[in-house]
């Protein structure tokens, strides 16, 4: 039983220990006694001491905050709840908490057509139920309308033999795969091939970017370290394969993903300072919403500096972010048109200029013979 399966399993049952008034505990007791009902459930579990130090940790920590206290003198000490008249699964949820619990699952619901989710309507029929210790308490609309509302494209689809289908088709089988940990093959098809090609993979991660999602995993009998994506909705089939031991995430991917805007990462590139300039209209909006998570605004000394090298951008204020520049990044600084003046390095520019050329020349190819 993976360490992350069992985590709620191992809080129960810590939570009964701590708060059992008439036993004492060490740390090595809990360990023991935690390991011995994880292994009568499953005969496989695996337990670590650090383990169990980080569940009295997480028991300590928000949402749970049960105070744990530890008592004796020499040797190893006793563990429990400072109040054991108080127990994580015992105690009633209050009015707020019975709200918010309903508006996560409203949020959660929101994935539609996901067969891991099916326990939602369970879930959500109790909380509707005002004889369940988890009814609405008295005096709150059981529905109202969407309170968070997540941007989508609903004509997105994804591939079969019979032709296009709901995306959430694959989603809800990535989704499982990715939380069995089992590996996958995946028939896929870019929309400007016709050949079909079928990859085995180790899926890691679903990632939604520019409303389109995108599997982040690694190649079987691969390079480990090289990480790909690919998008949902050019996926034909999705299958599980079991018999293909599954490989672990070799690679920090919150960390890659922090060096890059969107989910396509090159290799061929180093992270690299990039200077650009916003004009003053759109400046507030970039401040508040920045290209990348590295973006900084220069200081007024060095703005007066940047000014006087490009005196053209006097309405301009100068910024800067560092990351490893791709497509995704191109096209967001393209949708800025005028408004992002790309200063430095000059590679970066001289791409730009390039497609703008481009651009420009198929224009006026195009309506040349307009009046």
């Amino acid at each position: 039983m993976p360490q992350n399966k069992n985590a709620l399993v191992r809080y129960k049952i810590l939570d009964e220990l701590l708060s059992n008034p008439s036993r004492r505990y060490t740390r090595k007791d809990l360990y023991n006694i935690v390991l011995q009902r994880l292994k009568s459930i499953d005969d496989e579990a695996t337990l670590t001491k650090r383990t169990i130090e980080k569940d009295l940790y997480d028991l300590q920590d928000r949402p749970f905050e049960m105070e744990i206290i530890e008592e004796g003198g020499y040797g190893e000490k006793f563990v429990r709840y400072a109040d054991q008249s108080q127990s994580l699964f015992s105690k009633p949820l209050s009015d707020d908490e019975k709200v918010l619990l309903r508006e996560v699952l409203n949020t959660l619901g929101q994935f539609d057509g996901l067969d891991s989710f099916d326990w939602l309507q369970a879930l959500q029929e109790r909380l509707n139920d005002p004889d369940s210790l988890l009814g609405f308490p008295q005096g709150y609309p059981s529905e109202h309308g969407k309170i968070i509302s997540f941007s989508k494209n609903p004509y997105l689809n994804n591939l079969s033999e019979e032709g296009p289908r709901p995306i959430a088709n694959a989603l809800s089988s990535l989704f499982s795969a990715i939380s069995s940990q089992t590996t996958v093959t995946v028939d896929y098809k870019k929309f400007n091939e016709d050949e079909i090609k079928t990859f085995v993979v180790f899926p890691y991660l679903l990632k939604q970017y520019n409303d389109r999602w995108y599997l982040i995993c690694a190649l079987f009998n691969a390079d480990p370290n090289f990480i790909m994506n690919l998008p949902l909705d050019r996926m034909l089939r999705v299958e599980m394969v079991p018999q293909i031991p599954f490989q672990p995430c070799a690679v920090d991917l919150e960390d890659r993903f922090s060096r890059i805007v969107g989910v396509t990462y090159r290799y061929d590139r180093e992270e690299i300072p990039i200077v650009f300039a916003v004009s003053n209209d759109k400046a507030p909006y970039i401040k508040t919403k920045p290209i990348h998570e590295t973006q900084r605004e220069f200081i007024e000394t060095e703005q007066k500096e940047w000014k006087q090298r490009y005196p053209m951008l006097d309405n301009y204020r100068f910024f800067e972010i560092e990351c490893i520049p791709n497509n995704e990044l191109m096209s967001l600084f393209f949708s800025f048109d005028k408004d992002i003046i790309v200063i430095s390095p000059k590679e970066i520019r001289d791409e730009i200029t390039e497609e703008l050329d481009k651009q420009f020349s198929t224009y006026k190819r195009v309506f040349l013979n307009d009046v």
